[in-house]
């Protein structure tokens, strides 16, 4: 009988065992892809911060070169309605092209970005706290698990998500370094070399009607 009662305690001991070793698996894993997400969310918050302050210099330049065409096209006596035409269609242009810019609001995402990701590494310290804690119980323990993994769900779910570059980078960072960094070609990027050679060609056009 005492033999018995022996055998039952060490299966439940052992049992026991298994479940917090599963716990544990379960949280090292979440810290794992938690921390993969949170730094996903540091490159896509990086790149949308290099798109805003790309932007922001070019902006300058092509609001300044749209004035000054618009008032040299006006101003001189030259008669030529080729260049009006032109100047007006890229003043439309800079125009439409804030109003794009505005949507695309590369500035609040990126901030939005780094906030989550601050929120992101809290819940991996208090994942963190929840494993190394012996005095909970093991309900305790999974209870509190849960919950966090509830916030985390909730926190990813309403809010912009990371692209394959920026897990591309976190990859090659791992791999190569953190100072090596996957190409963008995204259309956001491409879009501000486009533009810089339509503020060439037009910086060109001032040149070869009005100063050369």
């Amino acid at each position: 009988m005492n033999s018995q009662s022996t055998s039952e305690h060490s299966q439940s001991n052992e049992t026991s065992d298994d479940k917090e070793q599963a716990l544990k698996l379960s949280i090292e894993k979440k810290l794992s892809g938690w921390d993969r997400t949170r730094h996903n969310r540091i490159n896509a918050s990086e790149r949308l911060k290099s798109y805003d302050e790309k932007w922001s210099v070019l902006m300058l330049f092509m609001n300044s070169v749209a004035v000054v065409f618009l008032f040299l096209t006006f101003a001189q006596s030259k008669d030529d309605e080729s260049t009006k035409i032109i100047s007006a269609c890229y003043s439309a242009y800079v125009l439409i092209l804030q109003y794009f810019l505005g949507t695309r609001d590369y500035s609040a995402r990126s901030l939005k970005l780094h906030y989550q990701q601050l929120e992101i590494e809290s819940m991996r310290s208090d994942l963190k706290a929840i494993m190394s804690q012996t005095s909970y119980a093991f309900n305790e323990k999974e209870r509190l698990v849960h919950e966090l993994i509830r916030r985390y769900q909730i926190s990813l779910s309403g809010s912009e998500n990371h692209t394959p570059l920026d897990d591309a980078r976190y990859i090659q960072s791992k791999e190569k370094g953190p100072h090596s960094k996957a190409k963008d070609f995204s259309l956001d990027n491409v879009l501000i070399y486009i533009n810089v050679i339509i503020l060439v060609g037009i910086i060109f056009t001032i040149c070869r009607y009005y100063i050369l």
